[in-house]
């Protein structure tokens, strides 16, 4: 949707789609992407086909409205609460994303 960015993250790092398939660059995009520059968790923008998205471990959703909001289940595919995840979460309810 346009309204929430949709993110996959490992403990290496985080991939989000690119702009011209999903999602709009957002003020919270723009923070997560610089809160993780601060954190050394490298940022990859990439092609992420619908059907890849049952590959990831963790994926969260973002947008200014919710904050970061972990994904915990699409259709029957069970998602952990990685640690970017964990960590995206707690910075944006600590408001360091806004530091």
């Amino acid at each position: 949707s346009t309204q929430s960015r949709s993110s996959a993250a490992s403990d290496v790092y985080k991939r989000q789609p690119l702009l011209d398939v999903s999602g709009v660059k957002g003020v919270m995009r723009e923070l997560i992407i610089q809160y993780c520059g601060q954190q050394n968790i490298e940022v990859r923008e990439c092609n992420i086909a619908e059907n890849s998205v049952t590959d990831f471990d963790s994926m969260f959703v973002c947008n200014s409205l919710v904050g970061v909001l972990p994904v915990k289940k699409i259709e029957q595919k069970l998602f952990k609460i990685g640690s970017i995840s964990k960590s995206l979460l707690v910075a944006w309810r600590d408001g360091k994303l806004y530091e």
